[in-house]
């Protein structure tokens, strides 16, 4: 059964064909990329924030994921923390469904409230 667009799965409990960064920026302390991913006859975005330098900035407190099919917040998975330099964390992933054209997403977070919209072609 292909994946459904709305569906949540948690990107590291999956194997997804066709990763790449969409999209990505960095804040004085975090980088934050937009990922993408094939999986279950769907397409997947998820958020991927990685701590640049040790600060009191909370990584998982801005962070979001808004697509036409649902919005993800917070970090739930990965290693790490705001302490921890080169720790990763992700959000969960999201799917598209398989849509025919280029889907709009907006995402933002990095412990500011900086936030980015990106159109990713799927």
């Amino acid at each position: 059964m292909a994946a459904d667009c709305g569906q949540t799965i948690n990107p590291y409990s999956v194997s997804f064909k066709y990763v790449s960064t969409a999209d990505e920026f960095s804040t004085s302390r975090f980088r934050v990329e937009l990922r993408r991913g094939s999986y279950n006859g769907g397409v997947w975005v998820w958020l991927r924030v990685t701590t640049r330098y040790a600060s009191n900035l909370m990584m998982g407190t801005t962070e979001f994921l808004s697509t036409p099919c649902g919005k993800v917040t917070g970090l739930p998975y990965g290693w790490g923390n705001n302490r921890t330099p080169n720790s990763s964390r992700c959000s969960k992933a999201i799917c598209l469904g398989q849509p025919a054209s280029v889907t709009t997403v907006t995402y933002g977070g990095g412990g500011e409230e900086r936030s980015k919209s990106k159109k990713v072609r799927v």
